[in-house]
């Protein structure tokens, strides 16, 4: 290892929060900002949406995906504990479903080929 290498992690065990300032300066700072989440408040509110978001941040899904639908969330006024459940199951779906169409209608659809009944339909 390189001795710049092994100077810089020294250096992040010494001063952990030069090396969150750092990072936060690299990265562009945190998604809780960008989401207009205010987790400094300390609001139960606040926190419970970060907690959502957090949830979308951690599936499988790209980070503009997941920004997109707590957006979608946000714009429908489900964004606490009480509406998630008034949403109920089939509403979240719809959410789901709705923000997975906007992002397949956004990229180009490969060309499959007609079967054989489509073309004699007219399809």
């Amino acid at each position: 290892m390189s001795n710049t290498r092994e100077s810089a992690r020294r250096s992040a065990r010494q001063h952990p929060e030069e090396l969150v300032k750092k990072l936060l300066q690299t990265l562009g700072g945190r998604f809780s900002t960008s989401l207009g989440i205010n987790l400094a408040s300390g609001d139960s509110e606040e926190i419970f949406k970060w907690f959502l978001a957090s949830i979308l941040f951690g599936a499988r899904i790209g980070e503009k995906i997941a920004a997109s639908t707590y957006r979608e969330f946000e714009r429908r006024g489900v964004l606490a504990p009480q509406r998630i459940l008034d949403t109920g199951w089939g509403g979240l779906v719809e959410i789901l479903d709705d923000m997975t169409s906007r992002e397949i209608r956004g990229r180009p659809q490969p060309s499959t080929p007609r079967s054989d009944r489509q073309k004699r339909s007219g399809i």
